[in-house]
């Protein structure tokens, strides 16, 4: 993932740009997510998969069901690729146990995200060629509570008020929750993309 900042846009940066970004800047007006340019990658547009990323991709899907992304489909990919892997970017609707307007029935630490996992953007190039995800579920049961601690203590401060007040510690306990039930949930995503 590339490194991420708070980026402040001020209505006058807005008017100044050029009109086909003027509006989307304009609704933008105030602090919002950025994340850098990494040179030597490029934005992927269609999810044709070459053999030697299906294992990114793989770990991709997993971590975006992970974290409950269901923002990586086919029309908004977020990510770039380069010859060495995946860059995954923009999570901003991940963890969507926290909104519920997404429709999460279940017991967040259990759900599988199946229709996360149907939506994705690499469902149909991975379906019946998932890489094994044995090396995923030993890194996510590696995800020490230390760790855990340590992102989110990095969380810049701006993004911990307001209506985003007490989310991060809900989100920290429901991925501490997914890391020790991973193989329930997980061996649900593993039988879906199956032939």
């Amino acid at each position: 993932m590339p490194r991420a900042s708070v980026v402040e846009i001020t209505p006058e940066f807005a008017r100044a740009c050029d009109s086909s970004m003027r509006e989307a800047l304009l609704a933008s007006v105030g602090q919002c997510f950025g994340s850098e340019y990494v040179p030597g990658t490029l934005p992927v547009a269609q999810p044709k998969l070459p053999s030697d990323l299906r294992r990114a991709a793989s770990w991709l899907l997993a971590f975006d069901t992970f974290i409950q992304n269901p923002d990586r489909r086919t029309e908004k990919p977020n990510h770039f690729s380069s010859r060495d892997g995946l860059l995954a970017f923009d999570h901003g609707d991940a963890f969507a146990f926290l909104w519920p307007n997404f429709g999460a029935t279940e017991e967040p630490a259990l759900d599988p995200c199946l229709d996360i996992v149907k939506g994705h953007f690499y469902y149909t190039p991975l379906k019946g060629c998932l890489e094994p995800l044995k090396p995923f579920r030993d890194a996510v049961r590696g995800l020490g509570n230390e760790t855990l601690d340590i992102i989110g203590a990095s969380v810049p401060q701006e993004w911990t008020v307001g209506h985003a007040a007490g989310k991060v510690s809900t989100i920290l306990d429901t991925l501490r929750r997914r890391r020790d039930c991973i193989d329930n949930w997980l061996g649900q995503v593993e039988a879906c993309m199956e032939k």
